[in-house]
């Protein structure tokens, strides 16, 4: 539903819980807010339009606590429906600003910044080169270089491999696909030889890099190739103007 600038995206679907909701298009992470643009008002009308015929429960996601949306949002529809405010994922943000990729690794600590150094040094003493893909004319190709990669990572042999879950191999081929329709998506591969043997993959909206997915082969663990991959790809949005580098949900590792 759109009415100007303002937008609300929801679709009607069921899970564990209920036969039928309504919730955001990705509601798996949770990051997708489904109030678009830059009047909360203006979102929240198109709401209220949408609770004065829907009676079931109702998910909204990825709106972050203390934002003028979410204030807005309670002060207007709690008089309407009951009201269950719950934390969601942590998602992981580096901000690029005009020194680049130094910016972020000075913050880092002098560990990681001694670990990245020696990774580095394996990597060029492997052979290792980078491919960077921008215009992808073949998205299915790039999916199946990834998809690759990931049966050979250590996620899928500990069973807990994106790809191994019901229908998200489908979903990232379709993201694949859309993305690179609109020029959006962005693949970095690590090459030994004729040989993928690490990968990220994200898409860029404006001035936000969104990764999507990255990996590598665990028979090539012990280069530390998994950060080098990062910092190689923040590189590359920085020469781009990309100023946020969206990681996704907050993890140990990034």
């Amino acid at each position: 539903m759109r009415r100007g600038e303002s937008w609300l995206v929801l679709a009607v679907g069921g899970d564990r819980w209920f036969e039928e909701a309504l919730h955001p298009l990705e509601s798996f992470w949770g990051f997708c807010c489904p109030l678009l643009g830059p009047d909360p008002d203006r979102a929240i009308d198109l709401l209220e339009i949408v609770l004065a015929d829907w009676s079931g429960p109702l998910f909204l996601q990825g709106i972050p606590r203390g934002s003028a949306l979410l204030d807005r949002l309670l002060d207007r529809v709690a008089g309407l429906r009951r009201i269950e405010v719950r934390q969601g994922l942590g998602c992981s943000l580096i901000r690029l600003d005009a020194r680049g990729v130094e910016a972020y690794i000075t913050r880092r600590s002098r560990k990681f910044r001694a670990a990245l150094r020696s990774a580095g040094r394996r990597v060029k003493s492997a052979g290792v080169e980078f491919e960077y893909h921008t215009r992808v004319e073949d998205s299915g190709k790039i999916y199946e270089r990834v998809r690759h990669l990931e049966s050979q990572g250590w996620k899928e042999a500990a069973g807990r491999g994106i790809f191994q879950a019901t229908g998200f191999g489908e979903f990232y081929l379709d993201l694949f696909r859309r993305s690179a329709a609109r020029g959006r998506l962005r693949a970095l591969f690590a090459r030994q030889g004729d040989r993928d043997i690490a990968y990220s993959v994200g898409g860029v909206f404006g001035s936000v890099f969104r990764g999507f997915q990255m990996g590598y082969d665990e028979a090539h663990a012990a280069l530390g190739i998994g950060n080098l991959m990062q910092l190689e790809m923040m590189e590359r949005m920085v020469t781009e103007g990309v100023s946020d580098y969206d990681l996704g949900m907050v993890s140990d590792y990034k």
